[in-house]
């Protein structure tokens, strides 16, 4: 919603915040946080690194066979 109205900075600040107060559904978030940089344009050069970080952050709490589609998106 954030990303329609052009608040992309304030959708940052509230997946961080997710990340930080989440016991469950950890990996979702960090998936969701990598779709929504994947959509943005990249302003800068640590976009992609970040794109990569929030992915593998998502496949180390998770199982093997869910972890290789996020892989997927990480070598596309």
């Amino acid at each position: 919603a954030y990303k329609n109205l052009h608040r992309s900075d304030e959708a940052q600040k509230f997946f961080s915040c997710a990340t930080q107060l989440a016991e469950n559904n950890l990996p979702r978030i960090w998936v969701h946080w990598g779709d929504f940089l994947l959509k943005q344009p990249a302003l800068n050069s640590d976009h992609d690194e970040s794109i990569m970080t929030c992915y593998l952050q998502a496949c180390k709490d998770l199982n093997e066979i869910k972890a290789r589609s996020i892989l997927s998106k990480v070598f596309y």
